[in-house]
Parts: structure tokens; C-alpha cells; sequence
């Protein structure tokens, strides 16, 4: 290709790439240090893969004496987000992942080899690419994008491989006449490269952690330039990783069957390539199967989620190395006390199958680095995250800095650290009963066998006999005498050995006061706890104490039966939801068990909402079947959780609540459970309905009222509409409560039209000259007259189909709340289901996040009781 027509494609281009090889020119380095780059797209979030492959990157070259580079590949402009590259970029300065070139912050690059930014790269990547023009090594395209959509549609008609090859690839061999013909008519174009390759040719890949991978021989001429003249990816970071000397790319493995074309490029521009490194992403468990963690389904994808939880950063980054290398374990054990960056990462102890992401592990990794930390640290840790994420405690760390340092310090500096605190944002959760502020206690705690008289006893002699100068010893020694003055044995060995002749021991007289101190049946070392809190907090906790035993005369709202206790020793339950699983895979798995059905194959009592299938056997016999699977402690929390409202699509709703009613009572009419049981589940509705009024949790919105709200704002002359409801439970029953008024007539449409025709009769009959019923057969032949069609059924994925559809008015709107969807998604009319819509947005009560917070706890408190011997935790 001659000058003039050089210069036309690439106006401005004066340096060739011979000019920027010496520029920039090879490191001084050892023949051991590697070079490695951090190279993220300032189009989102950094995610925690994205995190993985830095800290990889970062570590190798800190250990090999090596240099370690952030550049931003910026070329997609479109897709860029406001704030993208400084979020980014304070991310990775937060987890300590500074370069030793590029981007330190969003506004300052540092280094010889920039600058570190594609975009401003733009002249540097064309230089190169002009040397393959010259060469007959790449071309210009001037197809535009309706041409490659009808050649990619004749390529799918042909049943041929997709692409821009062989003859498919038409601008490939213009003459320079043709080519400045399209240039003079200012036809826009792109540079592509003109490929070797031939199809059929195989091609050896060898990755350091993958090993010997064999690939098709790249054929396609891909674009090196785009139209604005910025570079792709696969250009780009050629050049790139060529300039700046990069030894090694650690990168995600969906780039590993792009890598042909990337060693195609490296011998076509006669350049070395770097050793490639591709690392698995991190898996999560989607029911049964594994896929990857998902930015656009995972909210633990994004850093974002852990900043909220308040997971420190150190113990991300460690959680990150266990993944890294399955090694990293044992060296931790056999080095506990070390830092984690002592730990020499090897390549090729990096697995080539990725891990599965486990939310637990990091939890335990959190709890161990926060329990060693001093005081002083956890305090000034926890108070750089309140200040963003929760104010209400900033204020109270602010307001008490010694005390809080204090508190946080029991039983921390020694042998065996305390390891109750895991996060920063369960810390009020957790110890919030220190700050006079946030205790609120209704004292509900049952405390079986043991009279008001004797908490009474104890607490005015325990108030006459502390004090606060007493060491350990002399406390205990108090409290011993306090339990025989009482009647409870000094010592827990000589109760077990002789319960008939105490009323209990002194761990029992401890949980008097611990409970009267802090509302709680567990804490760190009351001894401890009381010599933070200082004697007039003490003093005022233990008369609100005596003043509510006096009151009350009784703790027993919260009572543990026996029966209870028996029941969770043998719960177990198989469940999916779609809080811990994708919606599409509760659809499969709800299909593939037909969970719709109890078939008697030990399943007591089954809970079935949208999104949501629980099976539950009291007897302990049931099996764990694909689905997720708890037993006894677990199982128990997970069914309170469910009945107290927070496991519910919309938190608070009170559906689940009368289907288990409904459930219990089916099933012990057929038999199905004792008597004992029945009265135990009993219990444990009782328990989730004084959950749900003590912490505030009941709101009567569901999908229903919803659904009666969007149809208030969005309809116009309703009294003149025609509204079809398509189910006969207890979604369709609340959405017709919603409009029965304000509508001309509803069309009812159930399977079951004699069940349907019942229940309207019984709970409708004043409405039965406004609505029409009508079985699925028939129901479709309404269509033409309907205004609003509201679908809740089950079982039923895309009963309405586009046929049907095409017999609606296109401004009807659709709004299904059935899962899988019952109406065929289509672009002609307007459909608001739980697939495309997130209905909680809809939600006018927002229920606080600190009574969500406290009902947790209580839950946690329950469920500790009902696992425990005796219910107490001894001093």
C-alpha cells in the first residue's frame, strides 16, 4: 500500500512501531522479576473476580522483585460509566493493591511506559497497525452493519461458521483504486487484520496453569481498528503488554480461546509473547449445578456487598488466597500468627477448575483476623466503616471512644481471643446492649423451671454484694454464695451429679443477672462485661430488671415447650428460593421434583409460594433429594425465619403465614402428624407472630396489592374496564379485594371452575353480577374485551402465548406474578412479571432495617435455646 493512501486511512500517523520499541525499551530487571498488569474497563463495578486476578497479579510481582502495573483499557467508550475509572481504582487502593506504575488515582499515572490509558494511546496502536498496512498484513473494511447482520443470516442459513473469512471476508483484496473510491465518497471503515490462517490448521497453547491446550488456528480478520480509530481488545493489549514489558497476563479463562489469535498477532508484529496465565472463575453453587458468580445475578459479586457487610479488607484478600492456592491452608495453620503476605504464591499450585465461592469461609476468615486485632484497632476499623454505612453508630463511637475501646476489648488481647465479631455490621447486633442508646430489651426470654421469686432473690442479693474493686476470683466466690444462699448448688459437676437436690447451679444464677445486664442469655465474660459498664449502668439495668419482674411477673412470651425442643432435634427440610438460588433454577428444580405435590414420601408439611418451595418431615426421615437440604438447628431456624416473614419475597408478607396454618391443619387431619407435633408447630407459629409484632415486621402487601396498586396509577376510566384474573388462590382472592370496586366486570378464570364458583360464593356474593367464571378452556375466547389481565397461577409456563396475545389489545397491560411466567414474554404488549421486574420497588412500607437486624437476632436467640441442654451458658 503506497504513502498517500496510508496517510488517508491513518491522518496524523508519523512514527512507526520501531520508533515506540525503542522509546520505551526493554526493563532493567532480574531474568526472575515478573511484570504483571492489573488492566480493568471502566464500564461497572469491580468485582470480586476481577479482585482475584489483581491480587494474583500484584502478589507475583512483589515476591519475583518484579513490577506491578494498573492500566485502564477505556476503547469501549459507550459502555463506560460515570465515576467508573476512580471507583475502580479506589477499590483497589482500599484491599492495598497500589501499582509501581500507572494509575495510583483516578487523576495521577506514574511510571516511564505510559501513559496508562488506551485512549490515550490512540496514535501509538496505529503506528503499529500502519506497519501491517504497509505489509499486506491487514486492510480496510467499509462493510457497514447491515451487510455483516445479512451475512451472518446467510452464514446461519448455509449452516457455515460465523465470521469475517475465506470468501465470506468481501473487502479483503480491494485495489487501492477501490479503496479510494470508498475514501472519497467518506464511507466510514475499519482496519482488519488479514489472517494467515487457515481453517482445519490446530494450534498448541501452553498456559502456565491450564497446561498444553489445543485450539483451531485463528482464520478470521478481525478488527484492529474501529471506526473512531480506537484499537480492540485484541490489538490493544498486544501492543501493550509488548511495550511495557509485561512478562506475565493473568487473566480470566474466557479469554483462554482467544489466546491463537493473541500469539497470531505476537508472530505477524515478529514480538515475543508473555506467558499466559488464565484463571477460573469463581463458581457458586445454583441448586445442584455450578456456575459462575455472576455480576449481573450475584450481589456478592460486587465489591460493593462486602464494603455493606462491613468484611474487612484483609480478610477478603486472605479468603482470596485460599482460592488461589490450595496450599495456602496448611501454610496458615502451621503460621497462624503471620501475615498472610508472607506466603510465597506459586503458579502452578493455582487450580484449573474454578473454586466454589463460599460466603462461610470468609465469614470464618473475617472472625479470625477481627479476634486479632487489639482494641484500639477493631475501634478504628469499625469506625472508618460506620462512618459510611451506619451513622447511628459513628455517632455512639464517637460520642463513648474509651468506652467502646474498652468494650471491645473483652477478652480479646489473650491466649484464646474472643470470636464472636465476624463483620463490622453485626457489631450492634451483637453488642449494641453496652450503649444505653440502643438497649431495648423486653426481657423475653423463657427461662424454664426457674420461679420470678428466685430471679428476684438473686438480683437484689447480687445488688447488695457487687463490687466493682472485686477481682475475678472474689466475684466468683460472691456469686457461689449467692447460689447456695438461693438453693443452687456452687459448683455445675455436683448438679449433673445430684439435679434433685438444687434448684440449679451458679451458671444459672449467672444468667439471672447476664440476662438482667444485657437482655441476652449469651455474652462475652460477665465478669468482664460488668467492669466495662461501670456500676451505675449496672445499678440501673438491675432495677429495670426487678421493675419488669414486678410488673410482669413472668418471662414466658417467648416460652420454649418441651415439644419444641423435641422437634428440633429432628426437623429436617429440603428448599430452594430465590435468595440462594437464580430464578430460572427454582423454575427447573420446582419442575424436575414436581414440588407442587406432597407425595407421601416423608414429607409432612409443604410451603409453596412463587419463588419459594419448602418441604419439611417432623419425623427426621426425609433425604436430602438435589434441592438444599437442612436438618435440626438449621432446619428449625430456616422454618422460623419463613414464618416470621423474612424469607418472603416481600419481607413482612403474611401468605406463608396462613399457608403453614393451612398445611398443619391439613396434615393432621389426614393423620399425617402427632398430636405432639401439631402442638409444636403450633408453638413455633406462635413464636413467628410475636416476632413479627415486636419487631414490626407484618405489612399487607404482597404481589396482589401490587398489582391493584399498578393498575390504580396506570388505568384510566376504570370503572369502564374489563379485568381478567387468571388463578384461584390466595393471590388472585387479595388482587380482586383490590379492584372489585373501581371495575365494569372481571373475568375469573381457574382450573378448577367448581372449587372457584365455591369460594366466590362464600367470600364474594354481593360481586356475582360483576364477574364471569371461566375454566382455561374457555377463558381465552374473553381476550378481545379485556383491559387488564392479572395471572397467578401455578405450574402453568406460558399458558397465555403469543397467539393468544395477538387476540389482546396491545394497551392492555399484562401483569403475571406466576413463576415460571404464564404469559409468553413479547415486545407488542406491555407485560410486568417477576422475571422483568423487580416488584419490591412497588413496596410503599420499607420495614427498618434494624428491626429486620433485631428479628435476626431473635431468631438466633430461639433457635440457641432450643439446641442447648440446659439454655444457659455457664460463667
Amino acid at each position: 500500500m503506497n504513502n498517500e493512501l496510508l496517510a488517508k486511512l491513518l491522518p496524523g500517523v508519523t512514527k512507526d512501531a520501531d520508533y515506540y520499541s525503542k522509546k520505551f525499551g526493554k526493563r532493567d530487571l532480574d531474568a526472575k522479576a515478573m511484570v504483571t498488569r492489573f488492566a480493568p474497563s471502566p464500564t461497572g463495578f469491580l468485582h470480586i473476580g476481577g479482585l482475584f486476578a489483581a491480587s494474583i497479579s500484584k502478589k507475583l510481582a512483589v515476591q519475583s522483585n518484579g513490577v506491578f502495573i494498573v492500566r485502564i483499557e477505556d476503547t469501549d467508550k459507550k459502555r463506560e460509566v460515570p465515576n467508573g475509572l476512580e471507583n475502580i481504582i479506589n477499590d483497589l487502593n482500599a484491599f492495598g493493591i497500589t501499582p509501581d506504575e500507572g494509575f495510583v488515582d483516578a487523576d495521577t499515572q506514574k511510571g516511564e511506559y505510559g501513559p496508562y490509558k488506551q485512549s490515550d494511546r490512540k496514535i501509538i496502536y496505529q503506528s503499529f497497525v500502519k506497519e501491517l498496512l504497509k505489509k499486506d498484513l491487514a486492510y480496510p473494511c467499509f462493510c457497514t452493519n447491515e451487510q455483516l447482520e445479512e451475512m451472518k443470516e446467510m452464514q446461519e442459513s448455509k449452516k457455515v461458521r460465523p465470521g469475517y473469512y475465506g470468501e465470506w471476508a468481501v473487502h479483503r483484496n480491494l485495489s487501492e483504486t477501490e479503496i479510494n473510491h470508498y475514501l472519497n465518497m467518506n464511507t466510514p471503515y475499519v482496519i482488519r487484520l488479514k489472517s494467515p490462517g487457515r481453517e482445519g490448521n490446530r494450534v498448541m497453547i501452553n498456559d502456565l496453569i491450564k497446561g498444553n491446550v489445543e485450539f483451531p488456528e485463528n482464520d478470521q480478520d478481525i478488527v484492529l481498528l474501529k471506526s473512531d480509530g480506537l484499537p480492540t481488545y485484541h490489538l490493544a493489549h498486544v501492543v501493550d503488554d509488548f511495550l511495557m514489558g509485561i512478562t506475565h497476563v493473568i487473566r480470566g479463562d474466557e479469554w483462554l480461546s482467544s489466546t491463537p489469535l493473541h500469539y497470531q498477532l505476537y508472530q505477524i508484529f515478529n514480538l515475543k509473547a508473555p506467558e499466559y496465565c488464565h484463571i477460573s472463575p469463581i463458581m457458586k453453587m445454583d441448586g445442584t449445578s455450578k456456575r459462575k458468580l455472576s455480576k449481573r445475578k450475584d450481589s456478592e459479586a460486587a465489591l460493593r456487598f462486602y464494603y455493606e457487610e462491613g468484611i474487612p479488607y484483609k480478610a477478603l484478600e486472605e479468603y482470596l488466597l485460599t482460592i488461589a492456592n490450595s496450599n495456602f491452608e496448611a501454610w496458615r495453620e502451621k503460621h497462624p500468627d503471620h501475615d498472610f503476605n508472607d506466603f510465597h504464591l506459586k503458579i502452578e499450585n493455582i487450580g484449573t477448575s474454578g473454586s466454589l465461592f463460599d460466603i462461610n469461609k470468609i465469614t470464618s476468615i473475617s472472625k479470625n483476623y477481627i479476634s486479632k486485632l487489639s482494641a484500639i484497632e477493631v475501634y478504628k476499623e469499625l469506625y472508618a466503616w460506620s462512618r459510611e454505612f451506619d451513622t447511628d453508630l459513628e455517632t455512639l463511637l464517637k460520642k463513648y471512644p474509651e468506652y467502646s475501646i474498652d468494650l471491645l476489648g473483652i477478652e480479646r488481647e489473650q491466649a484464646k481471643p474472643r470470636k464472636d465479631l465476624d463483620k463490622w455490621s453485626t457489631v450492634i447486633q451483637n453488642m449494641g446492649y453496652f450503649y444505653d442508646e440502643v438497649f431495648e430489651t423486653d426481657y423475653n426470654y423463657e427461662i424454664p423451671e426457674f420461679s420470678v421469686e428466685d430471679m428476684k432473690n438473686v438480683v437484689r442479693g447480687y445488688m447488695n454484694v457487687y463490687d466493682a474493686k472485686d477481682t475475678h476470683e472474689k466475684w466468683f466466690s460472691k456469686m457461689q454464695e449467692l447460689a447456695k444462699l438461693n438453693g443452687y448448688t456452687e459448683s455445675v459437676k455436683e448438679f449433673k451429679k445430684n439435679p434433685t437436690l438444687y434448684k440449679g447451679h451458679v451458671g444459672h444464677v449467672s444468667t439471672f443477672i447476664r440476662v438482667a445486664i444485657t437482655g441476652k442469655i449469651e455474652s462475652p465474660s460477665l465478669y468482664e462485661t460488668l467492669q466495662v459498664m461501670g456500676v451505675s449502668r449496672i445499678q440501673n439495668r438491675l432495677n429495670r430488671f426487678l421493675n419488669y419482674l414486678e410488673e410482669n411477673n413472668q418471662i414466658n412470651k417467648y416460652l420454649i415447650t418441651p415439644e419444641l425442643v423435641d422437634l428440633a432435634s429432628r426437623l429436617k427440610c429440603n428448599f430452594v428460593d430465590f435468595n440462594i438460588s437464580s430464578k430460572d433454577n427454582v423454575k427447573t428444580l420446582a419442575d424436575r421434583y414436581d414440588l407442587s405435590q406432597t407425595d407421601g414420601k416423608n414429607i409432612d408439611l409443604l410451603l409453596s409460594t412463587c419463588l419459594r418451595f419448602e418441604q419439611y418431615s417432623l419425623q427426621g426421615d426425609l433425604e436430602p433429594n438435589g434441592l438444599c437440604f437442612l436438618q435440626e438447628e438449621t432446619a428449625i431456624r430456616r422454618l422460623l425465619s419463613v414464618l416470621s416473614g423474612l424469607k418472603s419475597e416481600i419481607i413482612g408478607e403474611r401468605e406463608i403465614l396462613m399457608q403453614m396454618k393451612t398445611a398443619l391443619s391439613s396434615s393432621f387431619s389426614d393423620g399425617k402428624i402427632s398430636q405432639k407435633d401439631y402442638k409444636a408447630i403450633t408453638d413455633l407459629i406462635r413464636l413467628a407472630e410475636h416476632i413479627r409484632e415486636d419487631f414490626n415486621l407484618n405489612t399487607i402487601e404482597n404481589y396482589s396489592t401490587i398489582g391493584g396498586d399498578i393498575f390504580e396509577q396506570t388505568v384510566t376510566n376504570k370503572e369502564n374496564h374489563v379485568v381478567m384474573i387468571s388463578g384461584g388462590g390466595y393471590m388472585a382472592e387479595e388482587f380482586f379485594r383490590s379492584i372489585n370496586d373501581k371495575v365494569e366486570k372481571v373475568i375469573w378464570v381457574n382450573r378448577n371452575l367448581s372449587k372457584l364458583k365455591k369460594n366466590v360464593s362464600k367470600n364474594f356474593p354481593e360481586y356475582k353480577d360483576k364477574i364471569i367464571l371461566a375454566d382455561l378452556e374457555s377463558c381465552k375466547q374473553f381476550l378481545p374485551i379485556v383491559d387488564f389481565l392479572f395471572v397467578a397461577m401455578s405450574h402453568s409456563y406460558n399458558f397465555f402465548n403469543l397467539n393468544d396475545l395477538k387476540f389482546l389489545n396491545t394497551e392492555s397491560l399484562i401483569i403475571d406474578v406466576s413463576y415460571p411466567p404464564a404469559v409468553e414474554e413479547t415486545d407488542s404488549h406491555k407485560i410486568m412479571n417477576i422475571a422483568n421486574t423487580n416488584f419490591e420497588t412497588y413496596v410503599k412500607r420499607q420495614l427498618s432495617k434494624k428491626n429486620i437486624q433485631r428479628a435476626n437476632q431473635k431468631i438466633d436467640d430461639i433457635t440457641s435455646q432450643l439446641i442447648s441442654k440446659n439454655n444457659f451458658i455457664n460463667i
